[in-house]
């Protein structure tokens, strides 16, 4: 099977990507500062940036490995579109606070479970191949 929906929300995410990475570029140039960050806005949107990087890139891959495997599109399109809320609910925390806030932590926890689950359902795939 060629994997379509995947791609599809891995094109979406890009398009989030960018604009968090334009935010950081006009941080940067608000306040003057070619590398590295500062206090406030500035490493909020650096970290907002690199925490997406950080998770989004392996959720996809998990995801879209389910994909290949014919798993039911709405198993997809669940784990796609909640992993989409949970980092859209972090960027948006992390832009209102460098604290804890409900957006960081739905966000967070939002991206985790996305990542247990596809990942609890591939190594059930695979026990399941064994038997």
């Amino acid at each position: 099977m060629t994997p379509i929906i995947t791609p599809f929300y891995a094109a979406l995410y890009t398009f989030f990507y960018i604009y968090m990475a334009k935010k950081v570029i006009d941080n940067r140039w608000k306040f003057k500062k070619g590398l590295g960050v500062t206090e406030g806005a500035l490493e909020q949107t650096v970290r907002a940036h690199g925490n997406f990087s950080e998770y989004v890139p392996l959720a996809l891959i998990l995801i879209g490995f389910l994909e290949i495997q014919n798993w039911r599109i709405e198993v997809i399109h669940g784990l796609c579109l909640t992993l989409l809320a949970a980092r859209v609910a972090h960027f948006i925390g992390l832009g209102l606070s460098n604290g804890p806030s409900k957006g960081r932590f739905y966000g967070t926890a939002g991206t985790f479970l996305v990542l247990a689950l596809a990942s609890g359902s591939l190594v059930y795939a695979y026990v399941k191949t064994l038997f």
